[in-house]
């Protein structure tokens, strides 16, 4: 499944770190990302997208000794299947894990009835993620407009 398409520009941010720390630097991006992304989803209750987010979190940390978190949220309210792209500067502590902090983080809003595509995307984005040079490229954006182009020209490399 290719990014062209549910990969939203205006879910495509640079943005700079919370002052918070640990846990609740993670839950202050994944909050500001809901809160960002309420309008695509009109059927989800206000605050459903957070709660979400944070009871995956909870069963299973999405960070990566990459600095890549893939957190993603199902929910039956979700229509269709949206990404987001978020390159945190300076990244943040994800989990409890030693892990570093996490800078890129791809985000997936799809639907529980669909779990195929959520698998899909996840999928893509890992080959997107080991590709060569490609961390690197994404990092050096300075806006959202250039990280959503550079991930698109990342995505293409794969057919």
């Amino acid at each position: 499944m290719r990014l062209e398409g549910v990969l939203s520009p205006e879910l495509t941010i640079v943005m700079p770190a919370p002052r918070a720390k640990g846990a609740e630097a993670r839950d202050a991006v994944l909050r500001d990302l809901s809160n960002r992304a309420q309008s695509h989803f009109p059927r989800v209750a206000p605050g459903g997208l957070l709660a979400g987010f944070l009871d995956r979190e909870r069963k299973y940390p999405t960070g990566t000794p990459e600095a890549v978190a893939f957190p993603h949220v199902l929910l039956p309210d979700i229509d269709s299947t949206v990404v987001a792209a978020l390159l945190v500067k300076p990244g943040v502590r994800w989990s409890v894990q030693d892990l570093p902090p996490q800078d890129l983080v791809f985000a997936i809003f799809g639907n529980a009835d669909k779990p195929w595509e959520h698998v899909r995307l996840l999928a893509r984005l890992a080959r997107i993620a080991r590709g060569q040079g490609a961390l690197d490229r994404l990092r050096e954006a300075a806006d959202g407009a250039r990280l959503y182009d550079l991930l698109i020209t990342e995505d293409r490399r794969y057919g």
